[in-house]
């Protein structure tokens, strides 16, 4: 009996092994792929190495939860965004008594309202449940004499990429998964799309 299941075992390992050497041997096919693509006459791209393919998972704030949150509780910008709308209606003549009034109730709303997003955000955190979104793999590619580390997203069929991460971004990426209070996530959150943008 042990000797069956022992065999069994193998067989499962052995697998479990050639399925993990599939899907990396499609991802690394889609990489050079997406470079190829990506080359043009001033730069030309090139694999060098990559790591192993590795499950990837939902992080809070890709959540419909987190895009909820926000929405219900917006942040401070969109109040002052707003008094500055009046504020130029009003022009070059003195604040009077109702806009200071609406000024300072929409200060203290902002104030309830941070407050509020940042302790259903906290709860959001300790109860998300991640979902299987896709893979990842980190590579090292080459571009015209210059090397980078980039982390390559893909969804879950694994059949196109659907991100490309350079280092900062990846390790950014990777710490707004266990950061474990909203002030964390958010100021990492807003890191990450500054770095996007640039």
């Amino acid at each position: 009996m042990k000797k069956y299941l022992v065999i069994v075992c193998t067989l499962i390992a052995s697998a479990s092994y050639a399925q993990d050497n599939v899907n990396e041997a499609k991802g690394v096919k889609i990489v050079e792929t997406a470079l190829d693509k990506m080359s043009n006459a001033w730069n030309s791209y090139k694999l060098i190495k990559h790591d192993k393919i590795e499950e990837l998972y939902t992080l809070p704030y890709e959540s419909y939860e987190y895009k909820k949150i926000l929405d219900r509780y917006p942040d401070s910008l969109s109040y002052f965004i707003q008094i500055g709308e009046i504020a130029v209606k009003q022009g070059n003549r003195k604040i009077d008594n109702e806009l200071a009034n609406k000024i300072t109730e929409w200060l203290s709303k902002s104030q309830t309202n941070k407050i509020l997003r940042n302790a259903k955000i906290d709860t959001l955190i300790r109860n998300y449940q991640p979902q299987l979104k896709g893979w990842r793999m980190r590579c090292r590619i080459s571009s015209n004499d210059k090397e980078e580390n980039i982390e390559v997203h893909f969804d879950k069929d694994l059949l196109k990429v659907t991100d490309i991460l350079s280092s900062k971004e990846a390790m950014l990426y990777e710490n707004m998964g266990i950061v474990k209070n909203a002030t964390q996530l958010l100021l990492l959150k807003e890191e990450f799309d500054n770095n996007r943008k640039e």
